[in-house]
């Protein structure tokens, strides 16, 4: 959706992906209202707005599964990811990543988007720890 919305725009790309963290993945859910204000900032119609289609399933890479078996020995795993509510896939990722990840905080549950400090400030304490404790693996 990102992509869509970032190639409509007249917008810098940087400038738009920058609307799209604040204004649309920060949201709990997208009604017309959000469509239009994310639109008006992006410099876009509404009609431009991509109609919600099904995302391929999330799948590990090669060898993500022992690292996060490793990993999770040794410290608390959660996502951290700029998703949209349209996008975000807890669910599936609970099947795929559990036992090993504990939760998952997708932008539009934290209301922030990283790279805003406080998205980590949110999830700090949800793993008992500060944000000087943790450290963050992108993609």
């Amino acid at each position: 959706m990102a992509t869509i919305l970032a190639k409509a725009s007249p917008l810098r790309p940087a400038d738009a992906a920058l609307v799209i963290r604040q204004q649309l993945y920060t949201r709990a859910s997208i009604d017309a209202a959000v469509i239009a204000e994310v639109c008006d900032a992006l410099k876009i119609p509404v009609s431009a707005f991509p109609t919600p289609t099904e995302s391929p399933a999330a799948q590990l890479l090669p060898g993500a599964g022992a690292a996060l078996r490793t990993m999770s020995r040794h410290a608390t795993i959660v996502t951290l990811s700029n998703a949209s509510c349209l996008e975000a896939d807890t669910d599936r990722l609970r099947t795929l990543l559990s036992p090993c990840v504990i939760d998952y905080f997708p932008s539009c549950r934290t209301g922030y988007a990283k790279p805003d400090p406080a998205a980590f400030h949110c999830v700090a304490p949800a793993c008992r720890s500060s944000p000087a404790n943790m450290v963050h693996i992108g993609d």
